[in-house]
């Protein structure tokens, strides 16, 4: 039985990234907004399946007739819900989960407690709540199969929701905003989807995903934390569709490979837009860096491939430190002020090629590697808005590299001119020999009809 419900979950998981989901609940994103409405109750403790039915708790625990405790207030500085060593299926809906007492920052969790606290449960779902106020608004550890849907979780002493150990997880539709650590804490936890969560003002991390193989982080939109999404050790993750404004960083990842980082926008960061470091066989699709320190810095990394992504108005584009066997093909980057790319001298048999580079930087391009290609071998090479029309392209650097097939935006009028005088020069100069010949052909034969005559 467990199997099936493991397979109907995950069927829901693979599936709800496809609905469209308001960020933002419907109640509101103010606690008089919830605490009006609900009813006054103290802290939950279930320690089994059976404590749902004896507290008496309305619903069956089936999937399809779940326990359900909805619609509380329940404001203390213990832990409000906790639930540990369950199976059944139980939902927690629009409830109020905040403490009595309000300390900007704590460092005990006992003096405060989790807005919901979850141990070895699975089976559940937290929908509509409003958290506040407690050490972490919401705590999960050694579950599965959980989803965290369209709640607000804001002003918590440290994370807004903490996951160890919750695999096959759902974090979507959430509004997770000024938690004095991170808006999202998720560790060993794969196969779970972070999804169209607004998570902005938290202290450290907008999200940090450690260990989640095979996870996906899609169409988020995450604002002025001090950094955005921070991804490690966790290979074959999705990420997609993301919009990541200020902070210092705005995506950074660390010693995975397979991931899939595709049509995200992130801008306006202090420092580096995406941040790359070990990563493998990995690929960036037309994704959007822009108005940043460095649009990508790539380091230590191998066999990655970058297409069609806009690096746009940074002081640097693509920082390249230690890379090896990369290919950035179709990308475009303009008004990158220092430089669009640079090689350092320990990256080598990376292809640079059908790129488009324009602005006033300093140097479009710097290559002191080894081995470094700026065209594909054949035919092709990049566009190039300095380049005057004629000849190859010189990479600036210590290897002394050229693009062999360099294309311009627009030819230079000098030589366009030159080349337009000579061909009409050229064009004259055949019009007057032909006439030329002509002329005297009909000359020599009138001259010969005159002997023939004469004779």
């Amino acid at each position: 039985m467990r199997d099936w419900n493991i397979l109907v979950f995950f069927v829901i998981l693979v599936t709800f990234p496809l609905v469209q989901i308001d960020a933002i609940p419907s109640q509101g994103t103010y606690e008089s907004d919830y605490s009006d409405s609900y009813s006054t109750h103290g802290p939950i403790n279930i320690t089994c399946n059976e404590d749902f039915t004896s507290q008496g708790w309305n619903g069956t625990g089936t999937y399809r007739d779940p326990f359900l405790i909805e619609g509380l207030n329940i404001t203390s500085d213990s832990h409000c819900i906790r639930v540990s060593n369950t199976t059944a299926f139980f939902t927690v809906s629009d409830c109020l989960l905040t403490s009595e007492t309000r300390y900007l920052y704590s460092i005990y969790e006992d003096l405060l407690g989790v807005g919901l606290y979850l141990s070895n449960v699975s089976n559940c779902i937290i929908e509509h709540c409003y958290i506040n106020w407690k050490y972490h608004g919401i705590f999960s550890f050694n579950s599965s199969e959980c989803s965290f849907t369209q709640n607000v979780i804001q002003m918590n002493m440290w994370d807004g929701l903490r996951l160890s150990e919750t695999s096959y997880c759902n974090i979507s539709g959430n509004w997770i905003y000024d938690n004095s650590g991170n808006g999202i804490y998720i560790k060993d936890s794969p196969y779970s989807i972070i999804n169209q969560n607004t998570i902005g003002g938290n202290i450290d991390y907008g999200s940090i995903v450690i260990s989640c193989d095979n996870s996906s982080i899609i169409d988020n939109e995450v604002n002025d934390n001090d950094d955005g999404f921070y991804v490690l050790l966790s290979d074959e993750v999705k990420i997609l569709g993301n919009i990541i404004t200020g902070g210092n960083q705005g995506i950074i990842l660390g010693q995975e490979k397979g991931l899939k980082v595709i049509n995200n926008t992130v801008r306006s960061t202090d420092s580096h837009a995406i941040s790359l470091k070990y990563i493998e066989s990995s690929t960036f699709m037309k994704n959007s860096a822009e108005r940043s320190q460095t649009g990508y810095r790539i380091e230590n990394s191998i066999q990655c491939f970058f297409s069609e992504n806009s690096i746009h108005q940074n002081d640097r584009g693509i920082l390249a430190l230690r890379i090896i066997n990369c290919l950035f093909t179709n990308n475009t980057f303009s008004t990158n002020f220092d430089y669009a790319v640079w090689f350092d001298q320990d990256s080598s048999e990376n292809q640079f090629y059908w790129n488009s580079l324009t602005g006033d930087s300093d140097f479009f391009a710097k290559d002191d590697g080894l081995s470094n290609l700026w065209d594909d071998n054949v035919s092709l090479g990049n566009t190039w808005e300095n380049y005057q029309g004629f000849g190859v392209y010189l990479i600036n650097g210590m290897t002394g590299s050229i693009d062999r097939y360099p294309q311009g935006f627009h030819a230079d009028p000098i030589p366009v001119l030159f080349v337009q005088i000579l061909s009409l020069t050229g064009i004259c100069t055949i019009l007057i020999l032909g006439s030329y010949y002509v002329v005297t052909k009909k000359h020599k034969l009138r001259l010969e009809a005159i002997d023939s005559n004469s004779t």
